[in-house]
């Protein structure tokens, strides 16, 4: 299994996820 590219992509979905919340607080 590729584990770096495994956590680089759990990152990447992390990063979206809080972002996205942080767009909807600010509305």
């Amino acid at each position: 299994t590729d584990r770096k590219g495994h956590v680089i992509g759990m990152l990447e979905w992390a990063l979206d996820y809080i972002v996205g919340n942080i767009e909807v607080e600010e509305l």
